[in-house]
C-alpha cells in the first residue's frame, strides 16, 4: 500500500499561552508527531467542521426562509382587501380612506 505524503508549505505564524504549548508538546509526544503537525491537523478538522457547519445553517435558513415566505403569502392572500390578490398590485387607498 503505497504512502501518500502531505507537503504543507504555507505557513502562518500564531501566538498561543505558554501553557497550551506545553500541552501541545505533550500531545504531539503522545501522538509521536512534532507539534506543528499535529496543530496543523487540528487546524484542519476545525475549519473542515467550522464550513460544514455553516453549510448546513445555510441550508437550513434557505429552507425554512422559503417556508415561511410561503407561509406570510398564503396569509396575505386571505386579505385581498387590505393588499390585494396576490399577484396584483395592492389598492392604492382603503376603501374607507377619504380623499382630501
Amino acid at each position: 500500500m503505497a504512502t501518500t505524503r502531505i507537503i504543507r508549505d504555507a505557513s502562518i505564524r500564531v501566538k498561543i499561552q505558554p501553557e497550551t504549548k506545553v500541552r501541545l508538546e505533550r500531545l504531539s509526544h503522545l501522538y509521536g508527531v512534532p507539534p506543528s503537525t499535529l496543530a496543523s491537523v487540528w487546524l484542519g478538522q476545525a475549519l473542515a467542521q467550522q464550513e460544514r457547519s455553516l453549510s448546513m445553517a445555510s441550508r437550513m435558513a434557505d429552507a425554512v426562509g422559503g417556508e415561511v415566505g410561503q407561509a406570510i403569502k398564503e396569509q396575505l392572500s386571505m386579505m385581498p382587501e387590505l393588499f390585494g390578490q396576490v399577484g396584483q398590485e395592492a389598492p392604492a387607498s382603503l376603501p374607507d380612506e377619504r380623499k382630501p
